[in-house]
């Protein structure tokens, strides 16, 4: 299913950029006709400049290029949820953490 994919990788990255003893906090609510997911870690977070890229395909933050992946994770992600009228939204600074906030409206869910 989609929706698990998209939510699996959002939840690998927040894993895999928080060091041991970091937190990642997960949440969903119904907003209205939107179900809202979030995820929260307390990672090495991504610097400004490049948040733009980070859901164009292949690419990969400097910091994280010593790390297992393909740069391939969340470009689908995106397009999973774009695809049934969602969005995924992140908002991060180094060494501060990021937020990572999945939306998809309710009537989306039943595709998945």
């Amino acid at each position: 299913p989609k929706i698990q994919r998209i939510l699996a990788n959002i939840v690998d990255n927040a894993i895999k950029y928080t060091p041991s003893g970091g937190r990642v906090h997960l949440s969903a609510k119904l907003c209205g006709k939107m179900a809202v997911f979030k995820v929260t870690d307390t990672g090495m977070g991504i610097p400004g400049d490049e948040l733009p890229q980070i859901f164009d395909r292949f690419y990969r933050a400097d910091q994280s290029r010593s790390l297992p992946g393909n740069g391939l994770g969340l470009s689908l992600a995106m397009a999973f949820a774009k695809a049934h009228n969602g969005n995924i939204n992140i908002y991060s600074a180094p060494n501060q953490g990021t937020t990572c906030t999945f939306t998809l409206p309710l009537s989306a869910m039943n595709h998945f």
